[in-house]
């Protein structure tokens, strides 16, 4: 058995890791839900956070895009459904940003990782492991989990670095840039731009 042991984490490290938690999943929503009006009253609370808009100042000039429209729900639907080739982008999977890679190679990586956090076979409706979506709700929920001393705290810190540098940064900052471009819609370019953002402090705050 094997036996975990590192020194104490701060308080200032717990606040980091809980803060890291919230961005990860509020970047995730972007990605798995419809912007829908429930979405965007949701998405104006949450604007609304001083600790969150702190962390991720490009929110600040999200508060005024987020009105429910035809336009804005045709946009998503057109740059993440895969409706049909030629109709918008792949859909936001890693297996198809990374074509050196086999795509059950990726869904392997990345299962392998959920499991061994101890999430089990993670995924959402009409989503494959490898989604954009999941993977960054996976980081929410593994930074959630770095906030006590207990034994699995070394283990856990490993899992999300390696998932941070395998998975994270080796797709998702370049994806960002086509999003912005391909984007028809101000909110979703704007989605692009901070999503990068938050890739960018993290490769300097981790």
């Amino acid at each position: 058995m094997v036996s975990w042991q590192h020194q104490p984490i701060s308080v200032d490290q717990v606040n980091v890791n809980k803060a890291w938690s919230k961005l990860y999943w509020f970047c995730s929503d972007f990605f798995l839900t419809q912007p829908t009006p429930t979405f965007l009253i949701h998405l104006q609370q949450q604007i609304k956070a001083v600790d969150i808009t702190a962390l991720m100042p490009l929110m600040g000039e999200l508060s005024g895009l987020c009105e429910c429209n035809e336009e804005l729900l045709i946009d998503y639907t057109r740059l993440f459904a895969g409706i049909k080739a030629g109709y918008g982008p792949p859909p936001p999977y890693e297996s198809l940003y990374r074509s050196h890679y086999r795509s059950e190679e990726v869904i392997a990586a990345v299962s392998s990782a959920y499991v061994a956090a101890g999430f089990g076979s993670l995924q959402y409706p009409g989503c494959p492991p490898d989604h954009i979506g999941t993977e960054l709700r996976f980081m929410a929920m593994l930074s959630g989990m770095l906030t006590s001393n207990d034994q699995q705290y070394d283990q856990l810190l490993k899992i999300a670095e390696d998932f941070k540098q395998q998975h994270i940064l080796s797709w998702i900052p370049s994806y960002c840039d086509q999003l912005k471009q391909l984007a028809l819609t101000p909110f979703y370019q704007l989605v692009a731009r901070m999503v990068k953002q938050l890739l960018s402090n993290m490769m300097g705050d981790r």
